[in-house]
């Protein structure tokens, strides 16, 4: 049910969890996205690709107030760890 101030407003979502706050425009979401490694921008088709299963969620909420910092990106390390040096 809207109530009377709702705006549209818009979250990065992984797996139905939030992984961003909610933010007022569409292209700060993109932001928190491309931010966090789960999309790409394509220059060429000025196209936003979202990494299956995130997604951007829209939602009718109160104002969000000004943008804050987007999140870190996650690091990743594939490298294999060396196993510690037994002394005898």
């Amino acid at each position: 049910m809207q109530r009377a101030g709702d705006v549209k407003r818009y979250r990065l979502m992984m797996l139905q969890r939030p992984v961003a706050p909610w933010r007022p425009t569409l292209a700060d979401a993109h932001a928190d996205a491309i931010a966090a490694g789960m999309a790409d921008w394509d220059p060429d088709r000025h196209a936003l690709f979202v990494t299956v299963p995130a997604r951007i969620a829209e939602s009718l909420g109160p104002p969000v107030d000004a943008r804050p910092s987007p999140p870190e990106p996650q690091k990743r390390s594939f490298k294999r760890r060396r196993p510690a040096s037994r002394a005898l």
